[in-house]
């Protein structure tokens, strides 16, 4: 082997190492969001215990990794950067903040589902991820962040303290998985299941894609989906309502119609709608509100199941 590439080797590792916590929280982030985008019928357990750590951890530690992307220094007299530890607990923190940020904005364009919310977190952890990267490369080998480091430092025993940090992270990780069971169970004793309720439209290479403000018209053609992969044959009811948009609310708004539906066997249930909706220059709000069974005789926001809106402009 040349002198060359072992060179080549030398600098290579040290920069793997110093990228592979970052690119392990942006390749969870993508991967789950891919996971619950996709109709593959997960158990809701399943689903519960895979959208902790991507609600609760993963955004947190792109966004804590792109502050902080040099190693922790300490001096005499001064001390720089936080300790493995304190990033833990900087992500879970993080998270508890980026994440009903991301709820805020999917809402205010979208209903408060999982997928567009864990999707926009996807985002923003990839996002929060490349920055982390590039910050991280432009310092010198030797300053920068490696999660490995006070794991080496802890199993070789050269020191105490890397050893209480490594079993106070662990302790931070349990705590999550802890909150996740938590919900996993009340999730179960409450016998409420997990249902999806989204709207698909036909996309430029004739796919179908997540529906937005910007891909519904007057005269568009969109699909409600709804899904709730452990209640095959449920039935559900959807109403549709629409209202002229003002600064100070919904005015004028009508019901549409309703339409009955039924999850088949793979838990999933499709209505498709063609708007032809007279407004001239004024902004609509659809609203598609989903029940089980029948719907009560005003139907709203407060007592559906699941609920959506797209502004129309």
């Amino acid at each position: 082997m040349s002198d060359r590439t072992v060179q080549s080797s030398s600098v290579a590792l040290p920069r793997l190492a110093s990228s592979i916590d970052v690119a392990a929280v942006v390749l969870l982030a993508l991967v789950g969001a891919i996971l619950f985008s996709l109709p593959l019928g997960l158990p809701v357990a399943a689903r519960a215990v895979l959208a902790v750590p991507l609600l609760l951890f993963v955004p947190g530690y792109a966004v804590v990794a792109a502050l902080y992307p040099a190693a922790r220094r300490e001096t005499e007299t001064t001390v720089d950067g936080p300790t493995a530890i304190e990033r833990a607990a900087l992500a879970v923190g993080l998270s508890l903040f980026v994440v009903p940020l991301v709820g805020v904005a999917v809402e205010a364009v979208w209903s408060l589902t999982l997928v567009p919310v864990l999707d926009t977190v996807a985002a923003v952890t990839i996002a929060a991820g490349v920055i982390a990267l590039v910050r991280r490369e432009r310092l010198p080998v030797g300053e920068r962040f490696e999660v490995t480091t006070p794991l080496r430092r802890a199993l070789a025993g050269t020191t105490e303290r890397p050893k209480t940090q490594v079993f106070l992270i662990v302790a931070v990780l349990l705590s999550v998985a802890a909150v996740g069971a938590g919900g996993v169970v009340a999730t179960a004793d409450s016998g409420q299941e997990v249902t999806e309720f989204y709207l698909t439209t036909d996309g430029p290479d004739g796919e179908r894609v997540m529906a937005t403000a910007e891909t519904i018209g007057n005269e568009s053609v969109h699909e409600l989906v709804v899904e709730s992969p452990e209640r095959p044959g449920a039935n559900y009811t959807v109403v549709a309502r629409t209202g002229i948009a003002t600064d100070r609310g919904v005015v004028e708004e009508r019901t549409l119609g309703r339409t009955s539906l039924t999850l088949g066997d793979g838990g999933t249930g499709t209505a498709t709608y063609a708007l032809d909706l007279e407004r001239g220059d004024r902004p609509l709000e659809l609203t598609y509100l989903l029940y089980e069974g029948e719907p009560p005789g005003e139907p709203s926001r407060e007592s559906a199941v699941r609920w959506l809106r797209v502004r129309i402009r």
